[in-house]
């Protein structure tokens, strides 16, 4: 009997102890807002026979991005993260080029945040390169979470040409959300 009873503390000590280390359960990132650039004679340098304007700049908070970390186990938890970045295109011409930066922190549901990186126009290319990342601590009680929101995201289009063939351009820019 007392074997028994042995074997069920061990595992419930067991069950305990990998709770208090691996309790974080989910991770989400929401990305809300899309950039529609209409590039028309009204964007010539300097009327008709002129280039167009090569550079071209979206709203300071044209993206806005939510992201948040999940725990089940109470307690003072720190949370390292990063966000990287990349896209897909669709039809896109190897000329042009787009940039992103963060324009602003975000706020967090914790006093002990911080958050780095990114603010700098930086180019989105079709590999995951990081963007920013940061790091958030406080207690947290049972099903407990981290959440930012609301950082701004800021895109710049570069390389813009009369010379370009005339036809809708489109890519798709992924954001991704990682302890680190």
């Amino acid at each position: 009997m007392w074997y028994n009873c042995k074997n069920y503390l061990l595992i419930l000590l067991f069950l305990f102890l990998y709770s208090e280390t691996k309790s974080q359960i989910s991770t989400s990132i929401t990305v809300t807002g899309a950039w529609d650039l209409f590039i028309t004679q009204a964007n010539l340098q300097g009327g008709a026979g002129s280039n167009l304007q090569t550079i071209y700049t979206s709203d300071a908070d044209q993206i806005l991005i939510e992201f948040y970390s999940l725990y089940f186990w109470p307690g003072f938890r720190t949370w390292n993260w990063a966000v990287d970045i990349h896209k897909q295109d669709g039809n896109w011409h190897s000329d042009l080029l787009i940039d992103v930066r963060r324009t602003g922190d975000g706020q967090c549901n914790q006093t002990d945040y911080s958050i780095s990186g990114g603010t700098s126009y930086m180019n989105i290319t079709n590999t995951d390169t990081e963007f920013f990342y940061g790091r958030i601590s406080g207690n947290l009680g049972w099903l407990g979470a981290f959440t930012v929101r609301d950082i701004p995201i800021q895109y710049r289009v570069r390389g813009v040409s009369a010379t370009l063939p005339a036809q809708t351009y489109s890519t798709t820019i992924y954001y991704t959300i990682r302890d680190d």
